[in-house]
């Protein structure tokens, strides 16, 4: 258990980093600066965690598998064959057992017939896939665990969540080894789910008896986007409702899918990927609890606040902005490389919380700036500092 003096429980929130490996090993790119400035306010800041909600990674698979597919390539697209190895590369992890030799001759055939079915002109080997397979998940190890060992040095206890992207190359056993050297995960409460666990705090004063509060970490299945969308694991549901019900106070559960709303894909063709088929039955059993002060998550790269059965649902901004992809979105007036982030407070004597929406801005002479955005930006992110009752 956690011990921390006063009401208040303060995190720094971070989601959906989405950076390569190339960004970090480039001392002068936008986005190393960026990073380093969230650090260093961290390390300054009186906030008594951080919390990264996952997708820390970009993954190159993606980018690969790209550069392989685009029809601009040539006209000589089978788009029967082509959409047929879309779906069964999107239905399997690059590595499900690290226990296993690491070979990845299944995909590559896979990777070899659909470059081909999309018109790739160049002929590319079986034996030249598999060497950049290896390399990709080479980054990408080293990618999380570089910023993890970063994020470590704010010296706050920091929770790290997989997201979707990591569970792509990465095995289980591979993520949960990177993820237990975040230095808050050497207190967490572990379970036979690979990615459930939680750590307890008490919260002391003057005056009155200790208060204690659980935070759940909770993600499912979530690599699961090819066969109708996201879907929870076995006993995942019995997990989440045996470790609220077993909590002593309030609790705030963390996941990197949001629950904020229902699959509805003849109005959001992607909405499959951004919840689960069950979040209304989740919502369900977390609204029966009685106990949960905060649903949080991250995942869609843009902050929604709902309270749902009396429960308050929240999502995080997408740390990397940058201009190409800031007009995409419509957030006008974003013209420098940004990392968005939360300063999350929640306060259990008032039964307050506060959330205030931070930018990590590199300026024209290089320094890092902190600033806190006040204004709504549209459809991205309602007013700060949002207030809600807890």
């Amino acid at each position: 258990m956690i011990t921390i003096q006063g009401d208040e429980i303060r995190s720094l929130c971070i989601s959906d980093m989405h950076f390569t490996y190339r960004d970090l090993t480039n001392p002068d790119h936008d986005i190393t600066h960026i990073s380093n400035g969230f650090v260093d306010y961290a390390r300054s800041s009186d906030a008594h965690m951080i919390v990264n909600y996952g997708d820390t990674i970009s993954s190159e698979y993606l980018w690969y598998l790209h550069s392989l597919s685009s029809s601009a390539l040539s006209a000589n697209v089978d788009q029967a064959a082509r959409d047929k190895y879309v779906g069964l590369l999107t239905e399997r992890r690059l590595r499900r057992d690290s226990a296993k030799p690491d070979r990845f001759h299944s995909n590559s055939f896979l990777i070899q017939q659909f470059a081909r079915a999309s018109g790739y002109p160049n002929a590319i080997t079986q034996h030249e896939i598999e060497q950049r397979l290896h390399e990709i998940r080479s980054h990408d190890r080293d990618l999380i665990d570089f910023i993890i060992q970063a994020q470590n040095t704010a010296q706050k206890p920091l929770f790290v969540l997989h997201g979707n992207h990591e569970c792509i190359t990465l095995s289980e056993s591979e993520i949960a080894g990177l993820f237990n050297k975040a230095s808050g995960h050497k207190h967490v409460k572990h379970s036979t789910h690979p990615y459930a666990f939680y750590q307890d705090f008490e919260l002391v004063a003057d005056g009155r008896d200790p208060f204690e509060v659980r935070q759940l970490f909770f993600n499912s299945n979530i690599h699961n986007h090819a066969t109708g969308g996201l879907s929870l694991g076995p006993h995942d549901l019995e997990w989440l409702q045996d470790t609220l019900a077993d909590a002593k106070g309030r609790a705030i559960i963390n996941m990197h899918i949001p629950l904020n709303f229902d699959q509805t894909p003849d109005e959001d063709p992607y909405s499959v990927t951004r919840t689960y088929k069950e979040s209304d039955k989740i919502r369900k059993a977390i609204a029966t609890a009685g106990n949960v002060a905060l649903v949080a998550s991250g995942h869609i790269h843009r902050v929604m606040f709902n309270q749902i059965d009396g429960v308050n649902y929240l999502t995080m901004p997408s740390f990397r902005h940058i201009p190409a992809f800031i007009d995409q979105d419509g957030r006008k007036g974003l013209k420098d490389p940004t990392g968005y982030f939360h300063e999350l407070t929640l306060n259990f004597n008032t039964m307050k919380a506060e959330v205030e929406r931070k930018r990590v801005v590199r300026n024209a002479d290089q320094s890092i700036s902190i600033k806190t955005e006040r204004k709504s930006r549209g459809d991205f992110a309602p007013k700060s500092p949002l207030q809600f009752d807890i």
